[in-house]
């Protein structure tokens, strides 16, 4: 269960990376230069999480294999 659940997190956090990128890239050119930095630098802000939670590098991402 506890693997199952572990998945489902790593998938829910990949498809809001998907999202944000989808959505930064869709109003890319409806939006100033600045509110487009802010959609960049929140993209590269959840990559960084996803990347942690894929390698269990959070400690309730740990407690799932212990």
């Amino acid at each position: 269960m506890k693997r199952i659940l572990f998945i489902l997190c790593c998938l829910t956090s990949l498809g809001i990376t998907i999202y944000l990128t989808y959505k930064t890239w869709e109003g890319f050119a409806e939006h100033s230069w600045y509110q487009n930095l802010i959609y960049l630098i929140a993209i590269v802000g959840w990559c960084f999480i996803t990347e942690k939670v894929f390698n269990k590098k959070y400690k309730w991402t740990q407690k799932f294999f212990e």
